[in-house]
């Protein structure tokens, strides 16, 4: 009983750490960065990373049980989640050896709690891409049912695509979301890039000339690699 006392406590805790957050990013990042030690800071990044997580998969499961997905399919979720942080990992990465190319100081550890302000919004990202996110599994599903070849899936992918257009409130609700996606991206990128000039004391013009290319390059192969990995496994467990 104290056991589950203590996990409950545990994840009230993580949860209230990532409400905190993510009202306040830049001033999250710095509570994060004033952790005792290194050990400290990996544990509290990676407790509000977990809640990212968990709180987008929760956003999505509706949309996942339509394509009869659920929390049965613990190794879809499993699968997802792992695309998932490799991705962000991946950029993490990316940002820290782009800093340290050109001669700017970056740690690991804490280029990766400050990324925390591109990564806390995950679950905001997750509810507004819910339209666009059905219409990809929908065209998914069908494509499944119809048993094409890959040469014929792409050009019937992007006509089901087109169809969506028929259906205004759907299309336009998508097109709007994502234009909110891209603006929030926008604004958490900016507050990314001033928490590092702060923080490593960076000139600002040289700190968003690398930070801001290596943001794109790991965008650009995370969708040419990430995203069709992730949609290979959807269609092997979509119905």
């Amino acid at each position: 009983m104290n056991q589950f006392l203590e996990i409950i406590q545990q994840s009230y805790n993580a949860v209230f750490l990532w409400a905190e957050f993510a009202f306040s990013p830049v001033q999250g990042a710095a509570d994060l960065l004033a952790a005792a030690d290194s050990k400290e800071l990996r544990q509290n990044t990676a407790k509000i990373w977990i809640v990212s997580i968990t709180l987008s998969i929760i956003l999505i499961l509706p949309v996942l049980h339509i394509f009869d997905i659920g929390w049965q399919n613990v190794d879809f979720l499993l699968s997802y989640v792992t695309i998932l942080l490799i991705m962000h990992i991946f950029a993490v990465y990316t940002i820290h050896f782009g800093l340290w190319t050109f001669n700017l100081k970056s740690n690991i550890v804490e280029t990766s709690a400050i990324y925390t302000i591109m990564f806390v919004y995950l679950p905001l990202v997750s509810l507004a891409s819910l339209p666009n996110t059905y219409r990809i599994y929908f065209a998914i599903r069908e494509i499944k049912h119809e048993g094409l070849a890959m040469a014929d899936a792409i050009p019937r992918y992007l006509a089901i695509m087109e169809s969506f257009e028929n259906q205004q409130f759907l299309y336009y609700l998508g097109e709007i979301n994502t234009a909110l996606i891209v603006c929030g991206m926008l604004f958490a990128m900016v507050a990314f890039n001033e928490t590092i000039c702060a923080w490593y004391g960076h000139p600002r013009h040289r700190t968003y000339l690398v930070v801001s290319p290596s943001i794109f390059i790991a965008i650009t192969l995370a969708g040419l690699v990430g995203i069709p990995i992730l949609l290979l496994v959807l269609y092997s467990y979509i119905k």
